[in-house]
């Protein structure tokens, strides 16, 4: 069995080359990150102004510490996906990933607010973004640095619909709502 995307020998899967299959699975999951990224985030900020009564420079600040925080996690957490495979961190990040989503809907005050942004960060944009980057390269001996280029341009198509769909959500339900849908 050879892998059409390099010509070699592969052992990935009796079954066949899934790698392109996995290619299309990581940008579905890096849209679905959203949320945690800052284009997601951003759609949320004037709501988060109002809502909670916060200036844009405590958003901000509650932003930057949530950021700062969950980047310090990322090696422990490259460490445990390496440890338990990419299948098993994937499914329980994007379990806690929507729970940390529906926190968002109860936040009350800036504290409660820089926590929500390490729990979206740390797992939106960090840990299910590595598992997608991971599960990408896994599959490719050869042509890794297309194969991830595509999926990162599927994330950003993706995030041209995010945006707009986001916005939707939170006019029509407020912005709590929005948040747990979105989880």
């Amino acid at each position: 069995m050879t892998d059409p995307s390099g010509g070699r020998p592969t052992r990935r899967s009796p079954d066949g080359f899934y790698g392109w299959w996995m290619v299309g699975l990581a940008s579905l999951v890096g849209v679905l990150t959203g949320p945690g990224q800052s284009i997601g985030v951003s759609v949320f900020r004037q709501h988060l102004s109002d809502g909670l009564r916060l200036s844009d420079s405590a958003i901000a600040t509650a932003f930057l510490v949530g950021t700062l925080a969950s980047s310090a996690f990322q090696p422990r957490i490259g460490r445990w996906v390496d440890k338990v495979g990419v299948r098993r961190a994937s499914t329980t990040f994007g379990f806690a990933f929507a729970i940390v989503l529906a926190h968002m809907s109860l936040v009350r005050g800036v504290v409660w607010l820089a926590v929500g942004f390490f729990g979206i960060r740390l797992l939106g944009q960090g840990a299910l973004n590595l598992t997608s980057n991971v599960a990408v390269i896994h599959w490719f001996d050869r042509r890794r640095g297309i194969a991830t280029g595509i999926a990162m341009v599927g994330v950003g198509l993706g995030g041209l619909v995010l945006a707009p769909v986001t916005g939707s959500v939170i006019d029509s339900y407020g912005w709590e709502r929005a948040a747990t849908f979105l989880g």
